[in-house]
């Protein structure tokens, strides 16, 4: 991506080049398009701004893709702290960045923190979006896979079952968020 190509053009253009890019398993190439449109955002935007909020979150998506889990704690940190100060801590935004720091963390080991930031991100989900919501079944499943490692094998069975009877119902039985759980 050669100076050239960003002159001139929206940087949100860019921002879904890079979630394209991300989604295409080509997280090395969507980490560099997220670290330059963020550089350019923060030179622009004030700090805590939405859309650099979004850039940071994208880039520590792919900063875990790639296995770089600490690099991805601080970047999912900075994230959720910056949309709690920007748009307060029960927006959807906050909370989807906030389950991706409880993935995170469970990825790391770090089960204690993740079974109470999962708890939060549920709570809230469960309040703001629903307890049919995609994301809130996401939350469940995680939850459930970080209790099984801490051997609270009853609770983790509950919220397992919980959360494929929801993408059962919602998703259907063959989509690979059902098959997953």
């Amino acid at each position: 991506y050669e100076e050239a190509s960003w002159k001139g053009v929206p940087y949100t253009r860019f921002m879904l080049l890079g979630e394209i890019v991300m989604r295409q398993g080509r997280a090395k190439e969507a980490e560099l398009i997220f670290r330059r449109v963020l550089e350019d955002l923060e030179k622009s935007l004030p700090e805590n701004h939405p859309e650099s909020l979004r850039a940071i979150g994208n880039l520590a998506s792919v900063l875990r893709d790639q296995g770089r889990f600490e690099e991805s704690n601080v970047m999912n940190r900075r994230a959720v702290e910056g949309y709690e100060k920007a748009l307060g801590p029960d927006h959807p935004d906050t909370l989807r960045v906030a389950n991706n720091l409880a993935t995170v963390l469970q990825y790391q080991g770090k089960y204690d923190e993740s079974e109470t930031m999962c708890r939060h991100v549920l709570e809230g989900n469960s309040r703001i979006l629903g307890t049919k919501n995609p994301d809130t079944l996401r939350i469940t499943g995680t939850l459930a896979t970080v209790l099984r490692h801490q051997g609270k094998y009853d609770e983790a069975e509950v919220m397992s079952r919980r959360a494929l009877d929801g993408y059962e119902r919602i998703l259907g039985p063959d989509h690979p968020d059902t098959l997953r759980v």
